[in-house]
Formats: structure tokens, sequence, C-alpha cells
């Protein structure tokens, strides 16, 4: 399940790169690719603040992290934006977007993906994830961009909020009727720490080793399936990396060391698409019980 988990941003890259190989340009994009996100680092290393490198190449500067979560893939969202060319700052737009994420280039896709409601930051995104060799109106092409972005919502329908609701309210019962006290989040996450560990709580962007075991609500003696999560060369293992908005949450309310099990409602989990690999299924809008075992915080 964890491809499933972790797919959006290999589906952005992979878009992104035919886009540019298939212009006729004899330029290798990934060359381009690199060049520019080397740049990206100079130049945020030599002013000496801190920020979030995403494996796509984006670069994000966090001003404020917001308490909410990332907005997946079917999300409409409301931001604040000014964008201008980088490195020398020319404005090209600003203004207040309103609409679906699909709709935005590929740049701000990674970045509303990973960057929580509520927040605000300065984002750098390669031309390959911006309007690439083509460029756009006053933007020219191969342009790398920066954008101060202000996340202020994710939109939600009254259907998506009947949903959490009456989601909630079923984990509710299960628990109470189990005897079971939970630690409860705000944002409707409900877990039990079945073990405290000695190491430090993970930012939202660490890389971490850890395993899920999954469960449905409706069958909590049969487990789904077992997976092993851990940094590898493309893909980082960051709390910020699972869909499951509900593991994000948790994944950083516990130290490194920590057994835990979550009680999530299906917004929080898998949702209206559900999750697959191979023979294993979470069934759309399943609620579901997911046992963590967070073995260590792994960064260099």
């Amino acid at each position: 399940m964890k491809r499933v988990l972790s797919a959006l941003s290999a589906v952005v890259v992979a878009l992104a790169v035919v886009a540019c190989s298939n212009t006729g340009s004899s330029e290798n994009p990934n060359d381009r690719l690199d060049a520019e996100v080397a740049n990206f680092d100079a130049y945020l290393n030599a002013k000496g603040n801190p920020y979030i490198k995403d494996p796509t190449g984006v670069r994000m500067v966090i001003y404020k992290l917001g308490a909410g979560y990332p907005a997946k893939s079917t999300s409409s969202v409301n931001v604040d934006y000014t964008g201008r060319l980088f490195p020398d700052g020319v404005m090209f737009d600003e203004g207040t977007a309103k609409g679906p994420v699909s709709q935005y280039i590929n740049g701000w896709k990674i970045v509303l993906s990973t960057l929580p409601e509520g927040s605000r930051a300065r984002v750098y995104i390669p031309s390959a994830w911006g309007y690439g060799p083509s460029g756009n109106n006053s933007i020219p092409g191969n342009a790398p961009l920066e954008f101060d972005m202000s996340f202020k919502e994710i939109v939600r329908t009254s259907a998506e909020k009947q949903r959490l609701g009456a989601d909630t309210i079923a984990i509710d019962t299960y628990l109470s009727n189990k005897g079971i006290v939970p630690q409860k989040d705000t944002t409707g996450v409900r877990y039990v720490v079945t073990q405290m560990g000695s190491g430090a709580k993970p930012g939202l962007y660490d890389k971490l080793k850890f395993t899920l075991t999954y469960k449905l609500l409706t069958d909590d003696t049969k487990t789904i399936t077992t997976v092993d999560f851990a940094p590898t060369d493309d893909y980082d293992s960051r709390a910020v990396d699972q869909i499951a908005d509900g593991l994000k949450k948790v994944l950083t309310s516990i130290p490194a060391g920590s057994k835990a099990t979550a009680y999530l409602a299906s917004p929080l989990a898998f949702g209206a698409q559900g999750a697959k690999d191979g023979e294993a299924e979470i069934p759309a809008n399943a609620n579901i019980i997911v046992e963590i075992d967070f073995k260590e915080i792994v960064n260099p």
C-alpha cells in the first residue's frame, strides 16, 4: 500500500519530465531541473533561512506552519499569492486563487499537497513544474518561479463535513463500547499510545522509520496489510507523505520509539477513493484502525 500512499509527487514529476522532453529540444530536462534546484539551494543557503527540500526540487520557506492538513488532489482551496520570477524578483501576478487543486500548475500541486492549511510560505518552483519551455504570457520559457502563498483554507463541501461528523460519531461509539479512552485531536483524530517512546517528536517533514498495520473498524480482528516505511532514494518517508491525514497528525504527536493505535474516520483515512495495493484493499469511505510502530527519526 506504500506506493498508493505516496503517489502524488511521483506522478507530478513524471508528467513534467514528459512534457519537457516532448518539446523537441536536445536539452536533457533533468539537467535543467538539477541546475535550477542547485540555484535555489545556493540562494537559500546564502540567506541562512531554514527551508524544506521536497524530493521534486520544490523548496519552501515556511513562515507559519498551519494547524490543518495539506490539500488532496480532489480538494478545492482558497490561497492568496504573489508570483515572481526567480532570481530577479519581477512580479508577474498576484491575487486570490479559489478552485480545485487539479487546475493549478504542477508546482502548486506539490506545494498544496505538502503545506498544511493555515500556512504562510515562500515557495520556489523549478520551471519544469511551472510553465516549462513555453512560458505563459509575461512568464518566459524555462523560468523558475517563486510565490508568496497564504494557504487560507481547504473549501469543504457540506457532504464532506457531514461525512466527517457521522464517521467521527461511529468511531466514538466504537471506542465507548470497547471501553477505550483515546486522546482526541480537534481535527477528529482519535488515538491511544500503547508504548511511550523516549525519543523526540518529529516534525511534519522529518524522515521517519515506522510500520503501519491496517484494519477496518467493522472487522477489527482481521489485518488487511502491514507496511514498513523507511527513507529510500526516491521516497522521503515523512509524516507529510502519508495520504491518510490522521496518520500525519498522530505521527507528529508521539515521540520516536512509541507505539500507538489510531482510529480514523474515513475523511481522515483514505476517503472516497479508498486504497489498494495488490490484494490488500481499504474500501471507499471506510473507517479504519491503524497500529503504529514508530521506530526512529532518520534525518542525516
